[in-house]
């Protein structure tokens, strides 16, 4: 408390004191209900940014899973693979990869050095686990949804053959 405040309260003691009144109890109370409704509003503002979190954490997987799947298209079976060289958005894409996937534990990175220096990266993603976030989360976007239960499919097979 500062200064003022102590020096408010001392003034309504002694009145109470020397007029029999309640007035020190009435401002405490007065105070005790404003910040009960502070730590309420505290309370939602807290709900609200966790439920925010949790979408924006959604937002950001989509987005990287849309990135991954425009690569599938454009690269064919070669889509997890990353060479630094082919330019920005190839290093983009895998950094948005690393961030999101890998660093959550849904992904894996292989890195092979092809000549000193130069690295190629090798994406492995953990489809179930990814295929699982997906769905907890509203409002996914069921084509993404279906390829990576695709991919959960083909990696599965591939496992199964020993590859």
């Amino acid at each position: 408390m500062n200064f003022w405040t102590r020096l408010w309260f001392w003034g309504l003691a002694l009145a109470d004191r020397w007029l029999g009144t309640n007035l020190l109890e009435r401002e405490l109370s007065r105070r005790q209900a404003a910040l009960a409704a502070i730590e309420a509003e505290v309370a939602e503002l807290e709900q609200m940014l966790t439920q925010v979190n949790l979408e924006l954490d959604h937002l950001e997987l989509v987005v990287c899973l849309a990135w991954l799947y425009q690569r599938s298209i454009q690269f064919g079976s070669n889509w997890s693979r990353f060479d630094p060289r082919r330019g920005g958005e190839e290093e983009e894409v895998l950094d948005m990869a690393i961030q999101r996937l890998v660093r959550a534990g849904l992904a894996a990175v292989h890195t092979e050095e092809v000549e000193p220096g130069h690295y190629i990266y090798t994406l492995r993603p953990y489809w179930g686990p990814i295929r699982q976030e997906m769905e907890r989360c509203p409002g996914a976007m069921d084509e993404l949804i279906a390829w990576v239960a695709q991919q959960e499919a083909g990696a599965s097979e591939t496992r199964a053959e020993g590859g």
